[in-house]
C-alpha cells in the first residue's frame, strides 16, 4: 500500500533490521514529506537519529511528537521517555552520542 502512511512507517522500521537500513530511513522521510505530522514516523524517526548518534537531532524528533499529540497520552509519554533516556546516556558517555533506545 504505497499511499498508506502507517503501514509505509512499519516498513520503515522493519527494514532498520535488514542489510539495507538506510532504506527503511528513505521510507520514513517519504512519510514525513507526505504528511509532516505523522505521529509514529516523527516518532521512529527519532529512534533513528539516536541509533545513529544524532542526539541533537534525535531530541528534536521527540519534543515535535509531545507537540503532535496530547498531554498524557501514551505517544507523549513514551516520547517523554525517549527523551529522558538520551540525556541520561549522553551525560553518563559524555560525547553527546548515545545508545539506542
Amino acid at each position: 500500500e504505497p499511499g498508506n502512511n502507517d503501514v509505509r512507517t512499519d516498513m520503515a522500521t522493519a527494514f532498520l533490521y535488514t542489510n539495507n537500513p538506510m532504506e527503511g530511513v528513505n521510507q520514513i522521510k517519504q512519510v514525513l514529506d507526505s504528511d509532516p505530522n505523522h505521529v509514529q514516523a516523527n516518532f521512529n524517526y527519532g529512534v533513528m537519529l539516536s541509533m545513529i548518534g544524532r542526539v541533537d537531532q534525535a531530541l528534536a524528533q521527540f519534543e515535535k511528537v509531545k507537540t503532535l499529540v496530547p498531554e498524557g497520552s501514551d505517544n507523549y509519554r513514551q516520547a517523554n521517555a525517549a527523551i529522558e533516556t538520551l540525556r541520561s546516556s549522553a551525560g553518563r558517555t559524555g560525547s553527546g552520542r548515545a545508545s539506542a533506545l
